[in-house]
């Protein structure tokens, strides 16, 4: 009997020790999970800092490109009123002259033949400045029309090919 006693005890020593190294690892694997869940977490947050950054960024360029259409749109506003101021001056001196070219002619058909020579000269000279002016006002109409083609294109949204 001693012995059997002796024998069940040692017995219950050994499964009190396997059940004792069982919790210990156990516990070990706790620990080692316990450790990847917070090295998860400073992922997470370094992945969130990163995409707070980004996010800030692009803000701030989105920013800066309206700004640059903003300004861009005021400058192609000014040149605008200017091509038409221009245009307009170039036209009212067309009409100027035309007046003046009809003027002059009617004056060398009623005055003599000795002044009639020299209002030919004069109206050859007011023909010559109205047809500079009238090709002024047309380079200055092809430009407006030209810039009014880049603004259209720049506006268009590009497309995907």
């Amino acid at each position: 009997e001693h012995d059997e006693l002796k024998t069940k005890s040692a017995s219950e020593v050994a499964e009190v020790q396997k059940q004792k190294l069982l919790l210990e690892q156990e516990q070990v694997e706790l620990e080692l999970s316990t450790c990847e869940v917070a090295q998860v977490q400073q992922q997470n947050l370094l992945l969130e800092q990163e995409y707070a950054e980004l996010e800030k960024n692009a803000e701030s360029a989105i920013a800066q490109v309206q700004q640059q259409k903003l300004l861009f749109e005021k400058e192609q506003a000014e040149l605008k009123t200017m091509i038409d101021s221009e245009v307009a001056q170039a036209e009212g001196l067309v009409t100027i002259l035309r007046t003046e070219l009809a003027m002059q002619k009617a004056e060398a058909q009623n005055n003599s033949p000795h002044l009639q020579a020299e209002m030919e000269q004069q109206l050859s000279q007011f023909k010559t400045q109205c047809e500079a002016a009238e090709k002024e006002v047309s380079f200055f109409r092809n430009k407006l029309r030209e810039e009014e083609q880049q603004r259209e294109q720049q506006q268009q949204p590009p497309r995907d090919e």
